[in-house]
């Protein structure tokens, strides 16, 4: 396959495959978050929160294998998307916070967790107005 037969496959493909992988990759974060969420609830005191340690792990799962691709086929946007940026920063310490309170349990790392995961979705929804 000659080198502008694989870009008009690419050009075809690539349109078709973005808004299934975006849509995989938001159920991911969905489940991922709300199952993050509901544990750090149950961490504040809140009775009745079901165990939800499967549902973190599949919207991991989702996410992480989705959200590398969806950012291969166009890295160049989004590592110069300001609000693509500031959501990774932001992943960052999430992931750090979640860490701190699943191993402490505390309710100030259940607060912080919830406040850094409030801010990874936030800034992921101003990636499209930024891009």
């Amino acid at each position: 396959m000659s080198r502008v037969e694989y870009t008009s496959l690419l050009g075809n493909v690539i349109p078709k495959i973005f808004p299934a992988l975006e849509s995989i990759h938001i159920l991911g974060v969905g489940c991922l978050a709300g199952a993050i969420t509901l544990a750090n609830l149950a961490r504040l005191g809140y009775r009745g929160i079901p165990e939800v340690s499967r549902w973190v792990t599949v919207g991991a799962w989702l996410a992480l294998v989705s959200g590398p691709l969806m950012f291969s086929l166009n890295s160049t946007r989004y590592v110069q998307n300001e609000a693509f940026c500031v959501k990774i920063l932001f992943l960052a310490a999430a992931l750090g916070a979640e860490l701190w309170a699943s191993r402490t349990g505390t309710k100030l790392a259940a607060i912080v967790s919830l406040l850094a995961w409030s801010s990874v979705t936030v800034a992921a929804r101003f990636i499209a107005d930024f891009g």
